[in-house]
């Protein structure tokens, strides 16, 4: 019912290690489903980091993030080249996030504002 969660069984409701629970011992393996580069099984949260970490669609999510957050608002298809270019300084950063920060400066969307359209009354 809940395949990913498992991998969390060794942290309590308040986030302490425990190894056993009521006399037993944790089995955190659970399975991660429905992604492009790193579905199967992890046993605990330390293997799915590692997992999540080398994961291109995990890296190319945190960029695009990034751009939403930055930006406030949406990806749209416009900004397929921004978002590119935030990938490739992120990849050839080695996944630094404050050249992430530096290169959502540098981007068409950063640099140029689009131009508001107004209607026949002159409003937005």
């Amino acid at each position: 019912m809940n395949p990913i969660g498992f991998i969390f069984e060794h942290y309590d409701g308040v986030g302490q290690w425990r190894d056993q629970q009521n006399g037993k011992d944790i089995d955190a393996v659970g399975e991660v489903v429905q992604t492009d580069d790193i579905d199967g099984e992890y046993d605990g949260a330390l293997e799915l980091a590692s997992a999540l970490a080398a994961s291109t669609q995990v890296q190319e999510c945190v960029s695009s993030q990034w751009f939403r957050f930055a930006y406030n608002r949406t990806v749209t298809q416009e900004d397929s080249c921004s978002v590119e270019q935030l990938n490739d300084a992120f990849r050839s950063s080695n996944f630094n996030v404050r050249s992430l920060l530096v290169a959502l400066t540098q981007t068409n969307a950063f640099l140029y504002r689009r131009a508001v359209e107004l209607d026949a009354g002159g409003a937005q």
